[in-house]
């Protein structure tokens, strides 16, 4: 789905989030496939809901990086597909040590 690629692309590109390559599918083939489950996008109404689930870095705010991803991601989302999602929800998953 071109919805949960664009908010995967904006998701791995907001500081403090961890392992974009992975999020982006370019992982091995064991990351893509838990990485495939850590995104949900639904429509009710022509309106959609995104769920997301991320890793933050150590050393980041979490609520920060949260916010900053929700932000990027709905911008992103509008922009690319024409679409306003009514709600973007993070789940910080793990905090990842470099």
């Amino acid at each position: 789905d071109i919805i949960a690629l664009v908010a995967l692309n904006a998701a791995a590109e907001t500081d403090g989030v961890a392992e974009p390559t992975a999020i982006l599918g370019k992982g091995t083939a064991e990351e893509r496939r838990r990485n495939a489950q850590h995104i949900n996008v639904c429509f009710s109404d022509g309106e959609a809901v995104i769920n997301l689930s991320i890793a933050v870095l150590i050393g980041k705010r979490i609520p920060e990086v949260a916010a900053a991803v929700q932000s990027a991601v709905s911008s992103a989302v509008q922009v690319a597909c024409g679409v306003k999602p009514k709600q973007v929800n993070v789940r910080v998953t793990r905090v990842r040590f470099e």
